[in-house]
């Protein structure tokens, strides 16, 4: 079998979905929820917490717990949030090492369609991730699937030229 050169437009493609990707974890990592706790001598604290920090560390956000029982009325459920958030974080990291690794293999362009999946049906399908600026992360998803799609067909059709 032949071993088929990478173009520039698969290159920029590669990159394209590593860039996206890396802002999507960057962005599971960061501030997501921001809210303020009043502490019985009246003192109020601004605080916020991440995506993963919640579902990774979900004993040291209590306060979180609670902020979001007060703005309900039920306590969120970790065991119902954990799954989504995990299959987006595996699919972006392991994207991003592929289209870095793999940069003309067509396939390649799969993990940034399921993190753009996983993200769509997460965000809009979880109360508790509507808390945030959900829609951020909706977009995201949206043009990780448009990329990955864009490098999947160029990857064929370079294949099918070669």
């Amino acid at each position: 079998m032949a071993k088929v050169a990478v173009s520039g437009k698969s290159k920029v493609l590669s990159c394209a979905c590593v860039v996206i990707l890396l802002v999507a974890v960057v962005m599971m990592f960061t501030p997501y929820w921001n809210y303020s706790l009043t502490a019985k001598d009246g003192t109020v604290t601004e605080v916020s917490t991440s995506i993963n920090g919640y579902v990774w560390r979900p004993d040291e956000c209590k306060d979180f717990e609670k902020w979001v029982k007060e703005e309900t009325g039920d306590k969120p459920d970790i065991n119902a949030e954990f799954g989504m958030p995990v299959l987006m974080l595996a699919a972006a990291v392991i994207g991003i090492v592929l289209c870095i690794i793999k940069p003309g293999a067509p396939l390649a362009g799969l993990l940034p369609i399921i993190y753009g999946i996983a993200a769509i049906v997460g965000f809009t399908g979880s109360a508790l991730l509507q808390m945030g600026p959900w829609v951020i992360h909706v977009v995201i998803g949206v043009v990780a699937i448009v990329a990955g799609l864009a490098k999947i067909v160029l990857g064929f059709t370079e294949k099918a030229k070669a």
